[in-house]
């Protein structure tokens, strides 16, 4: 499981650079937007980790109200160098989010619900 969470982080975050380039080229992708979806996750996570099937919920109905969205993040495919700058722009961020919701991770990671909402993010 933790593998599958760190496979997840490394794939929306390197599809956040990688969007944000796009943006520029007009295809109206938004990095930032991203960065907050996954705060969120994150934020859900922390606030519901004495409750795994709360969290599976939430999560799941978070995750599917962006499903678009998502399928957007996942059509990106980000070059070495695009990763190398996203992390420089995001990685603290991103960090402070993982380390928010690390217990409920840890706490829910055996759980069918939680394994099946976190499988919905695209990684």
């Amino acid at each position: 499981m933790k593998k599958l969470i760190v496979s997840i982080l490394l794939v929306c975050v390197a599809s956040v650079g990688y969007a944000e380039d796009k943006k520029a080229a007009g295809l109206g992708f938004d990095a930032e937007k991203f960065v907050v979806f996954l705060e969120k996750v994150m934020d859900t996570v922390a606030s519901n980790k004495d409750d795994c099937g709360k969290m599976a919920a939430a999560l799941s109905k978070l995750i599917d109200g962006n499903k678009e969205f998502l399928e957007q993040v996942k059509a990106h495919k980000p070059t070495e160098e695009q990763k190398k700058e996203l992390k420089a722009k995001y990685d603290a961020r991103v960090k402070v989010a993982f380390d928010k919701a690390k217990d409920g991770m840890q706490k829910c990671s055996a759980s069918p619900e939680f394994k099946a909402a976190m499988e919905k993010i695209p990684h």
